[in-house]
């Protein structure tokens, strides 16, 4: 079997699945002895991972409920600050169904020398109410004093706060690069799905796949790789004719304009991309429109020719 990546022919042993969209975010379509597994694992870590773990797709993730391949759903609000509270960093913790369970207050030390005196003050959870007196004995010791607190004198000073409706901020960082390459994966691999072995000689073909593979500075990827198309946020106005399909499903077509072929891919309603992928569409003399919906919660998939 020839890698439709790499191009070496190896054992078919060698070969796994290759799911086309990402099945962290709810692929059921897949293609079946065409990647080795080096590859598949090159794309999983360095292509993919990047599609699949974007903040805005994570978001998705979590509101469908859709796990990875561990078996968890995603959190993207998991680690934050309590607004107004002087950056007091919690933990916005989801039970295994990625529904709302509890904050989590992740404990701090604040220590203040005045003359000769220390004063310290630990702020934990309620929960962690019995680990107080080891950890304030912790921070006594290492300012170099032999005095050990007693729980009793400790619960005297003991302070008691309850945040009603606690407000969290969350900071996020968001790719605006690299899970293009996901994308334009995606449009690579539906491609030769849809065209057949023979695309992976294609011009353009070879232009894509070294755009997927390689791993320099991501800020000159858009300028080393001419490829025409564009990938970016999803304008419902711009494609209005996909606009009724589900928030939740992944839609592509490939199409004939001309001698050109291009390949147009929603994920969600958060991406979308219309990528050439040929421009020698007489070379497929035989292919017809082709469409796909992919229902990421069911795993429901339609494709028809158009």
């Amino acid at each position: 079997m020839k890698c439709i990546f790499c191009l070496l022919e190896k054992p078919i042993e060698e070969f796994t699945r290759e799911h086309i969209f990402p099945e962290s975010i709810g692929g059921s379509m897949y293609l079946k002895n065409c990647v080795c597994k080096s590859c598949n694992s090159f794309l999983g870590s360095n292509v993919d991972g990047y599609l699949t773990d974007h903040y805005l797709i994570q978001m998705r993730r979590l509101l469908y409920r859709l796990p990875g391949k561990s078996g968890e759903i995603p959190n993207p609000l998991e680690n934050g600050t309590l607004l107004n509270e002087s950056g007091q960093k919690v933990k916005y913790i989801l039970n295994e169904d990625g529904k709302p369970k509890e904050l989590y207050l992740i404990p701090s030390i604040e220590k203040k020398t005045n003359g000769g005196s220390i004063k310290i003050s630990i702020t934990i959870d309620s929960k962690d109410k019995n680990k107080l007196p080891e950890m304030l004995n912790k921070s006594i010791k290492r300012s170099g004093s032999n005095k050990e607190l007693k729980p009793d004198d400790i619960a005297k000073q003991l302070k008691i706060e309850e945040i009603k409706n606690p407000k969290i901020f969350v900071n996020a960082k968001v790719d605006i690069v690299n899970y293009q390459k996901a994308i334009l994966k995606i449009a690579y691999e539906l491609a030769y799905y849809w065209l057949g072995e023979s695309y992976i000689d294609d011009p353009l073909a070879i232009l894509i796949r070294s755009a997927i593979l390689d791993q320099s500075d991501s800020t000159h990827w858009g300028e080393k790789y001419k490829i025409r198309g564009r990938i970016g946020l999803f304008k419902e106005d711009a494609v209005s004719t996909f606009g009724s399909y589900l928030e939740t499903s992944h839609i592509a077509f490939l199409s004939r304009s001309q001698n050109n072929l291009a390949c147009y891919i929603r994920i969600f309603t958060v991406f979308e991309g219309i990528i050439a992928v040929t421009e020698s569409a007489h070379l497929y003399p035989n292919f017809q429109d082709k469409f796909i919906e992919i229902e990421s919660v069911t795993g429901n998939k339609k494709e028809i020719s158009l």
